[in-house]
């Protein structure tokens, strides 16, 4: 048996004419290499006091999330969204460390509160009664905004909808989990769900992911109540 590093020929052999012998390519040490450059830590600002909009809404995990009247409104009344096939969208705003909180975002100890500025619907994707596929078309489409039109702000979470009545027991689903864990894994990243009633009544909940990975059905603030 020959091994790859076996010369397969007579030592001899390249003296014959028109042979010639080509040694291994010495392979030299890598002159480069890449390293992650962490984000700067998030602004440190005291949370506002806003009201709860739902009393029921779930329990405070490490963050508190604030929109004024006017999203709120979009997303339960004048938002344009399907009522055949799932929809959605993205979220942009501002994002805080809380005082005191550690600035490693990774630290179970890490506070923070975001406040929903603006409403992104997605594009290119692609819903079925079931389901919502964002495509990498949708992926562009917002971070080109981020760096356009909304310079500045951050990217806090998504939106979809679910074409059936909200129950206690059914939240976001494996699928959702999945792709908020991979594409928006960030502790302040949040996840927006609108249920969409049979009577085209809307529902909206907020789940925000904690640091043992349990998606937690959390409150939201009136930013209105606050400033």
């Amino acid at each position: 048996m020959m091994t790859a590093q076996a010369y397969p020929f007579p030592t001899d052999a390249h003296d014959v004419e028109g042979m010639f012998y080509i040694p291994n390519k010495q392979r030299k040490s890598r002159r480069f290499s890449f390293k992650k450059i962490p984000l700067p830590p998030l602004p440190e600002r005291i949370p506002l006091e806003g009201k709860i909009i739902h009393e029921h809404s779930g329990h405070n995990g490490n963050g508190k999330v604030y929109l004024n009247n006017s999203i709120y409104t979009l997303f339960t009344k004048d938002l344009p969204l399907s009522s055949h096939v799932e929809d959605g969208g993205y979220i942009i705003g501002q994002a805080f460390r809380c005082p005191g909180s550690p600035s490693d975002e990774n630290d179970l100890e890490f506070k923070w509160w975001i406040s929903i500025d603006h409403i992104i619907p997605a594009k290119g994707i692609f819903g079925t009664p079931g389901m919502l596929l964002f495509t990498g078309d949708s992926w562009s489409h917002i971070h080109r905004a981020l760096d356009n039109q909304y310079k500045g702000l951050k990217l806090l979470g998504w939106y979809h909808t679910h074409l059936f009545d909200a129950t206690p027991e059914m939240g976001l689903s494996m699928m959702d989990m999945d792709l908020h864990s991979r594409f928006l894994p960030l502790p302040w990243q949040v996840a927006l769900l609108i249920n969409i009633h049979q009577n085209n009544d809307r529902y909206l909940r907020c789940f925000q992911k904690t640091p043992q990975n349990v998606f937690l059905n959390t409150p939201y603030y009136d930013l209105d109540t606050s400033l």
